[in-house]
C-alpha cells in the first residue's frame, strides 16, 4: 500500500502567487511532466525539491508537512 498525499494546498499556493506549474517544476529542478506525476501520486518529492519549491512559493519550513505530507 502506497501513501497518497493531498497537494491541494500546494496547488492553491501556486495559484495564489500567480505562478505556473512549469515555473514551480523549474524551481524544483524537474521537468513539468515529472512535477505533474508527483502531484498525481506517481512519485515522491525529494527533500531538495521540497526545499526549493518552498523557497520559490514562500512557504515557511514549519509548514512543509501541511503542503507535502497531508494524506
Amino acid at each position: 500500500m502506497s501513501l497518497q498525499f493531498n497537494y491541494s494546498l500546494l496547488k492553491a499556493r501556486t495559484a495564489e502567487l500567480g505562478k505556473t506549474d512549469k515555473a514551480v517544476a523549474a524551481a524544483g529542478k524537474m521537468t513539468p511532466s515529472t512535477y505533474s506525476l508527483k502531484l498525481n501520486g506517481k512519485g515522491i518529492f525529494t527533500q531538495e525539491q521540497i526545499c526549493n519549491i518552498c523557497e520559490f512559493l514562500q512557504i515557511d519550513r514549519c509548514d512543509i508537512p501541511r503542503y507535502f505530507f497531508t494524506q
